[in-house]
């Protein structure tokens, strides 16, 4: 076992004694109204996170913040690397401003491009995880989110995307397809048994093996 896998194990087992949980210990998560679940989706805090792809592993602490309701600022700090910064401006706006990319999503962007062949740039990651999280924070943001029932999930459309909730009685899951083979995911876990919360995006293709399903994630751990 590598070090930073240590380490994350680590961080793990510390944080499930140190955090609460966001939704009622026992509430079935299936029995809640869709716009309480996705509040319950935790994108603003404090804590640990893990950035993977493919082999590569970095562990940091974070601060995760929405300033102004508008700007949300993701600030991390790697061990032996410094702080570093993602910045995702003028959210109640749907496109992008041109601006000059910070440290983290410089990192992200030149692991995916470096190590992510065949799918979605790194620049064009951004983009939509941009657009994801705007709808993560629709609410805050004042955005209009519509959302109904589709089978046992949701269809949300917002600003002309399609977003697509999965809820099963562990975890919450938001999903948006990038391309014929490419999803991005959040996955909201830990809400109701354990003492800690955790949010999980994912760059995942369904036609992949089990192996490769997951190789980019971005994983947080809320105190």
């Amino acid at each position: 076992m590598g070090p930073m896998l240590s380490r994350a194990i680590t961080f793990i087992l510390l944080f499930s004694s140190c955090s609460s949980p966001i939704l009622k210990k026992k509430e079935s998560l299936k029995a809640i109204p869709v716009d309480q679940l996705l509040a319950a989706i935790q994108v603003n805090g404090e804590g640990r996170g893990r950035l993977g792809i493919n082999d590569q592993q970095y562990v940091f602490s974070y601060e995760a913040t929405l300033k102004e309701n508008t700007d949300w600022y993701l600030s991390v700090a790697i061990p032996l690397h410094g702080e570093e910064l993602m910045l995702l401006t003028e959210l109640k706006s749907e496109y992008s401003p041109s601006r000059t990319r910070q440290s983290f999503e410089r990192r992200i962007e030149s692991l995916l491009n470096a190590q992510f062949k065949g799918g979605v740039s790194g620049k064009e990651f951004l983009l939509e995880f941009r657009r994801l999280m705007r709808f993560l924070l629709s609410a805050k943001l004042n955005l209009v989110r519509g959302c109904a029932q589709m089978g046992d999930g949701y269809q949300c459309l917002m600003s002309g995307e399609k977003y697509y909730l999965t809820v099963t009685e562990k975890n919450i899951r938001v999903s948006r397809m990038l391309t014929s083979h490419q999803t991005l995911d959040v996955v909201a876990e830990n809400l109701t048994n354990s003492l800690f919360m955790r949010t999980n995006f994912h760059l995942t293709s369904p036609k992949a093996t089990h192996s490769e399903e997951k190789s980019f994630s971005l994983e947080l751990f809320w105190k």
